[in-house]
């Protein structure tokens, strides 16, 4: 992975990487609930041999960036991807991905910033209803949720790591990125105000104003996704049933990092093409 780079921006400082040509066209890709830059590694040197400059970061309370004790709201996240816009110099149109709560916060973006978007890319996205399991519930209660992620955090957080893999010894690497950020107290705390603040099953209207737009619109799922269920991609394509969608066999919650050959020539013909349907 290339030397991280860090700016300070109006809440905090942030991680990114900033690689590929200053004049090719931005593609930025925004990670997950309990993640970091690290899931789309397997996925830029691709981009960048197809002449896209390709911009990633750690969302605030992720990876290496600041873990301020704030409501981790879509607004906090929106500002932050307009903060790095603005210090990159990027007025242009971009082509935007998120996977899972990175992929509620590109399409909240969207909708309140369509002119700021190209492409909007989705790899399992949270924001559509589905049935909650009892640990999110849990983390959405403000005076258990604390007591427990105190006591069984680490635990719960490495374990919601190894479902998102469908052979999670397969990656260790990525495992010892994701132990970084438990060093940093805040990291517990940030996902935490993330369950209670992130509409992380209430966004269907949003979803369905951003179909409207008729953007162009990239969605893929694992078909063995055991964080988001692979059977939401259905509620997402009928709020925008312009998406092209790929089914990902044999892979779980990050099909990107876990399938990148199955995902990287279907993603590099989305960018390629000139409508959404192609």
């Amino acid at each position: 992975m290339e030397q991280p780079q860090y700016i300070t921006l109006s809440q905090g400082k942030t991680r990114y990487h900033d690689v590929g040509p200053r004049e090719g066209k931005p593609v930025v890709l925004l990670h997950g609930m309990a993640m970091s830059l690290f899931v789309w590694e397997r996925l830029v040197p691709a981009l960048v041999e197809e002449g896209y400059r390709v911009i990633r970061y750690d969302l605030l309370g992720r990876g290496l960036s600041d873990k301020p004790a704030i409501d981790y709201t879509p607004e906090v996240f929106e500002k932050q991807l307009l903060d790095v816009l603005t210090h990159l110099e990027i007025k242009q149109p971009i082509s935007l991905f998120g996977t899972s709560m990175g992929g509620a916060v590109v399409t909240h973006f969207t909708r309140q910033h369509p002119d700021r978007v190209e492409r909007l890319g989705l790899v399992a996205p949270a924001g559509m209803p589905f049935h909650v399991p009892w640990i999110v519930k849990l983390g959405q209660s403000p005076t258990i949720s604390g007591i427990f992620m105190k006591l069984l955090g680490d635990t719960i957080l490495h374990r919601s790591v190894s479902k998102s893999f469908v052979n999670p010894k397969g990656h260790p690497e990525f495992r010892e990125e994701f132990a970084k950020q438990l060093e940093d107290p805040g990291f517990h705390g940030a996902v935490l105000s993330s369950i209670r603040h992130m509409p992380l099953h209430e966004m269907e209207d949003t979803y369905r104003e951003v179909g409207q737009l008729n953007l162009p619109t990239f969605l893929a799922w694992g078909q063995q996704d055991q964080i988001v269920p692979y059977s939401t991609h259905k509620k997402v394509l009928d709020a925008i049933p312009h998406a092209t969608f790929v089914s990902i066999e044999n892979a779980g919650h990050v099909p990107h990092y876990e399938t990148p050959d199955a995902v990287l020539p279907q993603l590099l013909h989305f960018l390629r093409s000139e409508q959404a349907n192609l």
